[in-house]
């Protein structure tokens, strides 16, 4: 899976509207046409700071992000329609290691834990 996460900090507060509608947009036509690989595609405005939002995807590979999404006349479109917004946008990506999932790790963790309980003696 391939994750990236969007910051955008905007200038003003009419800035942050205007990117919202237009990410809606884009978001509603992403979630029905590129559902074959598009896990997550949401945005949150900070709890702190009004001015700043942060974008989550998720896809099923990076590759489907480079070559699917970022190509779509949609998304294409959106660039457009972004540029001329007063924001500063940055962002990071990652990919995951491992299919297992987080309950199954955690759940492995316990068990060991109860194992190593188990070995030790009690004073």
């Amino acid at each position: 899976m391939f994750i990236l996460l969007v910051y955008v900090k905007f200038k003003s507060k009419e800035d942050r509207y205007l990117f919202q509608g237009h990410f809606g947009k884009l978001q509603q036509y992403c979630l029905e046409s590129e559902k074959e690989f598009l896990i997550q595609y949401e945005l949150a405005v900070s709890d702190r700071e009004e001015d700043k939002i942060v974008i989550i995807e998720k896809y099923k590979d990076k590759d489907s992000y480079l070559n699917v999404h970022r190509k779509s006349t949609r998304f294409l479109e959106f660039k457009k329609l972004i540029s001329s917004i007063d924001c500063e946008i940055s962002g990071e990506s990652f990919n995951t290691t491992t299919t297992t999932s987080t309950a199954t790790v955690g759940e492995e963790i316990c068990r060991e834990a109860r194992r190593e309980e188990e070995r030790l003696p009690f004073e």
